[in-house]
């Protein structure tokens, strides 16, 4: 993430937009206080969102055991 003064933003604002379009992130600070957080639109809906997942789910019962009926679970509230 790039740091930057709200005056270096003014005078290079053009090329710092160019740096977000492109997925940087800048942090714009006012008296070394941070004032404002430039981050790029996502407008990437044709995107697949499936090649972003690092992680795949592992069911860790048996098939069968999800198949069967769950009367016996209910007889108490019965």
């Amino acid at each position: 993430m790039l740091s930057v003064s709200a005056t270096n933003f003014r005078s290079r604002l053009f090329e710092y937009l160019d740096m977000v379009s492109d997925g940087s992130v800048i942090t714009i600070k006012r008296n070394n206080i941070e004032a404002a957080r430039l981050v790029p639109v996502c407008n990437d809906h044709n995107r697949d969102w499936r090649s972003k997942i690092s992680v795949k789910p592992k069911i860790l019962v048996p098939y069968n055991e999800i198949t069967e009926p769950l009367e016996d679970i209910w007889e108490d509230y019965i």
